[in-house]
């Protein structure tokens, strides 16, 4: 089955205080509370059916939200390796040019060995869960420093040269990778209810991985944008929409709850909540 998913910010309530009164004295660490969640059918075959949260939130200093812009590390979606006699060194992604993706390089000089691969002795086997969480297949750019990281026996598709820059190498091939946490500031886990299952917690829930469930589909974790230019105490909501082909074929006729934390710019993270259990058919609006 092929299950179709995205997401989106729907709105977002801000309660700005500034230096006119004294402001409220909130955790520099932001904090949460649920407020409302309700499923969305589509009648239409073409268009996904929504899952929207409504959460609260409050925070000391107003760091909440990423830019377009916030790529690079701490906020880089994830992790290249190279691998040199079974020791792995984690790559950067770096913006170097407007109209190219990101460039791998090394985060220091004794980074040595080649990009680790699926065919990477010593990797884990190329099977499920292994091919959703430990690697990713696509484009890696190269700049022509670090062309010592891949030899003749990789993809290479395209040699980029330029009279004002470095040599660049383009690479195709799934290689080792591990997603950072950090690239999101809103992580939303979905559970459902398994009280037989070892795996349950003292709740009866399980995780339900979307990574694994959809094909290597991401999760439903996502980022939203600066809430504030200035540094002061910020309270609001925040409706977050989650849309999915899979919403009912997946999830319909289960127990679920949401499980969510938020995270700041300075890489807190929030408390974490769960939404009181339902099923999609009793939180269903029209």
């Amino acid at each position: 089955m092929k299950i179709i998913k995205s997401l989106s910010i729907f709105s977002i309530l801000i309660v700005l205080f500034g230096s006119c009164f004294n402001p409220p004295e909130f955790s520099t660490v932001p904090h949460i509370e649920f407020e409302d969640i309700f499923f969305k059918i589509t009648p239409s075959s073409v268009e996904q059916d929504s899952l929207i949260v409504t959460i609260s939130f409050k925070d000391g200093d107003g760091d909440l939200g990423l830019s377009p812009d916030d790529i690079d590390a701490p906020f880089n979606e994830g992790s290249y390796f190279l691998e040199d006699n079974g020791v792995l060194f984690p790559l950067g992604t770096e913006e170097r040019y407007t109209d190219l993706p990101p460039f791998t390089y090394r985060l220091t000089s004794n980074a040595k060995g080649k990009l680790a691969t699926v065919r990477t002795p010593g990797r884990p086997p190329f099977v499920l869960p292994n091919t959703c969480l430990s690697y990713k297949y696509g484009e890696v750019y190269i700049s022509e420093e670090d062309k010592d990281i891949f030899d003749n026996t990789y993809n290479l598709t395209q040699t980029l040269k330029s009279p004002n820059n470095p040599t660049a190498y383009v690479l195709l091939d799934t290689f080792y990778y591990e997603f950072n946490p950090n690239h999101y500031n809103i992580d939303v886990d979905f559970l459902i209810k398994a009280p037989t299952d070892p795996k349950a917690d003292s709740e009866g829930f399980i995780v339900f991985d979307w990574r694994i469930a959809s094909n290597c589909s991401s999760n439903f974790y996502g980022r939203f944008p600066v809430l504030s230019d200035k540094k002061r105490a910020l309270e609001g909501t925040l409706r977050y929409g989650m849309k999915s082909s899979g919403f009912q074929p997946l999830l319909g006729g289960k127990t679920i709850k949401l499980q969510i934390t938020i995270r700041d710019k300075a890489l807190n993270n929030s408390n974490t909540i769960r939404t009181p259990e339902f099923t999609l058919n009793s939180i269903t609006r029209g």
